[in-house]
């Protein structure tokens, strides 16, 4: 039986992967690389490098509408009312247990207007909560009146472009004045004339890193110049892992928040000071 057969798709580069010698797995929904040929170590240098990888399992969900905010606000502990046009939180989604379902990143687009990157382990138990909770009611009728969610998932690539040397990939794509967003800030560029939102996602990765959301077609031309730079590498996702977990505690959180309570303290910084979110009862009840 084909992964097609089992409904797993393909990532929109999995020819080129296949060339540069990938094997792959399922993450999800979605086979990606787990490895190359040219295996790498915790020993592996990533400040002498910029590394290219496959992230397409991320969720991608759009929310808008003048409740797009107390919604987020109430459904994840990130700090969504504090965001300005441009920035991004990271937080997680509880269950009233406190218990992890995903962890997430808040990008306010503008007002009533934000994007939300999940983990994704359960993609579809999270959307049957955030949709269920979209849709409930009070004594005064629907508690969001006017919010709209959208999966916009299959409909992009995601590239993670990290490393010492990825500033200098990415600034040879870049227009005259044009500029790389700050530390948990995104914004939308033109990378060789390729529509692309940039995300600067440096804090989770413990070094330069950003994630690129970009079309599948134009991925794919995107991704074969990048292999064209001599001091690029292509990482599988787990390559990735063992080399950035051992210079980053942040990347670790990511793969294990899915068998977590948000009580432990390697997620402290996950979650927000006012304590008004679905879950919150929780931390302060769990001994």
């Amino acid at each position: 039986m084909t992964a097609f057969d089992e409904g797993i798709t393909q990532s929109a580069l999995y020819a080129e992967e296949e060339i540069l010698g990938a094997e792959f797995f399922i993450d999800g929904d979605i086979e990606l690389p787990s490895h190359y040929q040219k295996r790498i170590s915790s020993q592996t240098d990533l400040n002498a490098i910029a590394f290219v990888s496959d992230w397409s399992s991320l969720s991608i969900m759009t929310f808008s509408g003048e409740d797009a905010e107390l919604f987020l606000n109430t459904m994840t502990t990130a700090a969504v009312k504090e965001l300005k046009d441009g920035q991004m939180a990271k937080g997680l989604v509880l269950n009233p247990e406190g218990e992890i379902l995903d962890l997430v990143i808040i990008s306010k687009v503008q007002t009533h207007q934000y994007f939300m990157l999940s983990a994704a382990w359960n993609k579809d138990e999270l959307q049957v909560w955030l949709k269920a909770h979209a849709t409930l009611e009070n004594d005064q009728g629907k508690a969001f009146k006017d919010l709209y969610i959208d999966d916009v998932t299959g409909s992009f690539t995601l590239l993670l472009v990290g490393g010492g040397k990825s500033d200098e990939l990415l600034a040879d794509y870049l227009a005259e004045g044009s500029a790389l967003p700050n530390n948990f800030n995104f914004t939308s560029l033109l990378l060789d004339k390729i529509s692309t939102m940039v995300f600067n996602v440096e804090e989770i990765f413990g070094q330069k890193a950003y994630l690129l959301l970009v079309s599948h077609q134009e991925a794919s031309l995107l991704f074969r110049s990048f292999m064209s730079f001599t001091y690029v590498e292509v990482f599988g996702i787990l390559d990735l892992y063992v080399c950035a977990q051992m210079q980053s505690k942040e990347i670790g959180k990511i793969y294990k928040a899915q068998y977590a309570h948000a009580k432990d303290k390697a997620y402290e910084s996950f979650i927000r000071d006012k304590k008004d979110f679905i879950g919150a009862n929780s931390l302060a009840s769990k001994s």
